[in-house]
């Protein structure tokens, strides 16, 4: 009897041994895999579709189609052993470096990489009272020629006494976007309404293999800022060597969204189409591959002074409706539209794309007699918009 049950139990090791091997296998891959945030849940030994889905996607993501074989449960020790290995921390650690356009090696310096830039604010009294308000914000770039772009766009709020914190920007450059860049900037408000400080950018494009551009640093100063209202509006101009920056600023007030500053004074504004109410649409247009979308609608309606006051809007981009309340747009006497507003030209990919803030002078095109015609002006340097007036009815 003892004999047999002995006998049993080797028969029961031999098949159990195994099986305990697999499993523990199982369990370190998904484990690794659920470190690296491939898997989501908890590791249970078991290799289900969810899991092989998760080691596809790891293979695919780190470039290992030759090194690694399809998972399995036979596969498995293969699996463990290679992410157990040190060549495998250092192929983990290199695949997981986010790439931009921009090459990060051998970029200059641009602080001691500590903190952010070094700027006294001992000679200005700070805004307080602006703590905690929301602002989208744009930087472009114009070159002698007269030609530019935007080359950063995004978010930022003031707190701590007037101090600037990003809270998300992305560089149509494709610079260096990462969290730290920001964070060494160092801007503030103060108490008569101008952004002082400094802030590294990156403003040119980079060609394909080509060096990449350095950063540079900008001072905002206090007499090249414009801005006004209840909460910051307007624009702060700075130098990037031999060209021009500016930096347009939109700010959301206590008393919800407010129009973005505009100084109207140079042109003669058009009083003879008080109460026309005009359709529009906004097409983008790429140049590249010629492709035009429609990309917004708008209704408005002219006032007594020659402001446009839009009554309706949707961006088919989708962009916030609340946008077409906040231009700052006027039809001067010459048909001419001059002002300032936000323009949502791109669909998401798959996040939304912040606002680009457009300035038109009057050089962008002139309309018609009954107010019909389209205006042209650039988004970047790649893409135009287009704002085409359809119709325009006087009032009855």
């Amino acid at each position: 009897m003892l004999r047999s049950l002995m006998v049993i139990g080797l028969v029961w090791l031999a098949t159990a041994l195994p099986a305990l091997a697999e499993k523990q296998d199982s369990l370190c891959v998904q484990t690794y895999l659920i470190d690296l945030h491939f898997l989501t849940g908890s590791a249970d030994g078991t290799l289900g579709p969810k899991s092989i889905k998760a080691a596809d996607a790891f293979v695919e993501r780190m470039g290992l189609g030759e090194m690694l074989p399809a998972l399995s449960v036979e596969t498995a020790p293969d699996w463990c052993a290679f992410f157990k290995s040190t060549e495998a921390t250092e192929i983990i650690e290199l695949a997981s470096l986010t790439l931009y356009d921009v090459a990060i090696d051998n970029l200059p310096a641009i602080d001691d990489g500590i903190g952010p830039l070094l700027f006294n604010f001992a000679g200005f009294k700070l805004a307080s009272r602006f703590d905690g308000v929301s602002c989208t914000y744009a930087m472009k770039a114009t070159f002698a020629d007269g030609n530019g772009h935007t080359f950063v766009a995004g978010n930022l709020e003031f707190a701590d006494g007037g101090h600037v914190i990003f809270t998300n920007s992305k560089w149509e450059t494709g610079g260096l976007a990462t969290p730290d860049t920001f964070n060494r900037a160092n801007l503030a408000i103060t108490d008569k309404e101008q952004l002082v400080g400094m802030m590294p950018v990156f403003h040119l494009f980079a060609q394909e293999g080509g060096i990449p551009p350095e950063a540079v640093v900008v001072t905002l100063e206090p007499k090249r800022s414009e801005l006004s209202g209840d909460a910051p509006q307007g624009k702060v101009t700075f130098d990037i060597g031999t060209e021009r920056g500016e930096m347009s600023l939109r700010c959301q007030g206590a008393n919800g969204p407010v129009k973005i500053a505009f100084d109207f004074s140079p042109y003669r504004l058009a009083t003879g189409y008080s109460g026309y109410q005009c359709n529009a649409q906004i097409v983008s247009v790429f140049e590249d591959s010629g492709i035009e979308d429609r990309s917004g609608q708008l209704k408005f309606k002219i006032d007594a002074r020659g402001k446009i006051n839009v009554e309706a809007g949707e961006w088919l981009t989708g962009g916030p409706v609340s946008s077409f309340k906040e231009a700052n747009l006027a039809v001067t006497k010459d048909r001419k539209i001059v002002g300032v507003m936000d323009l949502y030209p791109f669909f998401p990919d798959p996040d939304p794309h912040p606002p680009v803030t457009v300035t038109l002078n009057g050089t962008q095109g002139k309309l018609d007699e009954a107010l019909k015609g389209s205006l042209d002006f650039r988004v970047n340097r790649k893409a135009r918009a287009l704002l085409n007036i359809t119709t325009c009815r006087p009032p009855a």
